[in-house]
């Protein structure tokens, strides 16, 4: 289980941690290595058009990048690189130390839920030997009732001359 959490700046420089981790950092101005080119915001045709809407468009020098109208609304798009990774607990906020206090809150409820599944599969476990062995002695009971009941018909059969 791990946690990513995606810190940005308000110079536009990031950090990705990996359960508390840092492992990424980047300028804001670099993108795998290569500077940004500056986009013509002037022509609709220049970079990507989405951005249009705010007021300094990036990068600049200002520490205020971009200027945008307030967030309703974010998106995420996932991609699982295996089958069966399961995302959840998003949080987005401007406080990393309440990040940081969700994320210990996380981690504590998956180690009570882990412990609660291994509990449930030993209970499970400790159910399946006792059926087991259950049947084993119910097996075990029939088999000597059957020895009995043959050596009584035997002695019976013998009695009456018919061995």
């Amino acid at each position: 289980l791990h946690t990513y959490t995606l810190v940005i700046e308000p110079d536009n420089s990031f950090q990705v941690l990996i359960d508390d981790e840092p492992a990424r950092y980047d300028s804001g101005h670099e993108v795998n290595g290569n500077l940004i080119e500056e986009i013509d915001w002037s022509r609709p045709d220049s970079g990507n058009d989405l951005f249009a809407q705010y007021k300094k468009p990036y990068p600049t020098a200002d520490s205020n990048v971009l200027e945008m109208p307030p967030l309703h609304h974010v998106g995420m798009e996932v991609w699982q690189v295996k089958s069966g990774s399961i995302f959840d607990n998003f949080i987005v906020t401007d406080s990393l130390e309440e990040a940081h206090r969700l994320r210990e809150h996380a981690h504590e409820m998956q180690a009570n839920e882990q412990k609660m599944w291994e509990d449930a599969e030993a209970e499970r476990k400790r159910e399946e030997e006792r059926v087991r062995k259950e049947i084993e002695e119910l097996r075990t009971r029939q088999e000597e009732q059957a020895e009995r009941i043959r050596i009584q018909l035997e002695a019976e059969a013998e009695a009456r001359g018919e061995l």
